[in-house]
């Protein structure tokens, strides 16, 4: 899981969404229901982020395919990439993030 601490996590989901509207956010897109997940055909849909905020927290949940075996790496990647995007682009809105290191809470996926 993923752990933004900001003032206003709504506001900053509706900023990333816009900016995965807008494609400034490549390589990183927003599906219909909302999860980010990877645009590059090696890591396309491999795994999809799914945010929730509350208070003044935007988590973003790890979700695997059905019934899919995922390697650790694709979690590792997924996270790191995606705290790298959120670093260089929209610093200004948050003040700390977090990443845990195996699956908890809404994490959902058949680790290998």
């Amino acid at each position: 899981m993923i752990s933004i601490y900001a003032a206003q996590p709504g506001v900053l989901l509706q900023h990333l969404k816009k900016a995965a509207r807008q494609n400034k956010i490549l390589p990183w897109e927003c599906d219909l229901e909302g999860d980010f997940t990877q645009a590059r055909a090696k890591e396309r849909r491999k795994a999809w982020l799914r945010p929730s905020a509350g208070g003044n927290v935007l988590n973003f949940s790890f979700l695997g395919p059905q019934d899919v075996v995922l390697e650790k790496g694709v979690y590792a990647f997924y996270h790191a990439r995606f705290l790298e995007m959120l670093v260089a682009q929209f610093s200004e809105q948050f003040a700390e993030a977090s990443i845990t290191a195996q699956p908890e809470g809404s994490d959902r996926f058949l680790a290998g």
